[in-house]
């Protein structure tokens, strides 16, 4: 599978843009409690693609490679939940 992965990414300088509704995300992390020491993207991943699916590995594998943009979509939106996910994605951008 990873192969497969592999070949959809191309070359390791590929970006790969990845829409995150905060709407969405605040909703879940609500829901759930999460806090930014939550992996709120794995998470809001497994929300949205279910658990398991190509499509996260996918995007994990992408991750790892330091490859993938994340569109982060009406911050404002995001719920109470606004601070820790502002926390998290800090702290995503500094790793």
């Amino acid at each position: 599978m990873l192969s497969a992965i592999e070949e959809q990414v191309g070359s390791e300088d590929d970006i790969v843009p990845l829409p995150i509704l905060l709407i969405d995300l605040g909703r879940l992390t609500t829901k759930n409690k999460l806090t930014s020491k939550d992996d709120l993207l794995d998470l809001y991943l497994e929300s949205v693609y279910g658990q398991g699916s190509a499509r996260i590995g996918f995007f994990r594998h992408v991750r790892k490679q330091g490859n993938l943009l994340l569109l982060l979509d009406d911050m404002d939106e995001a719920g109470d939940y606004k601070n820790e996910i502002e926390k998290y994605v800090s702290h995503l951008a500094e790793t």
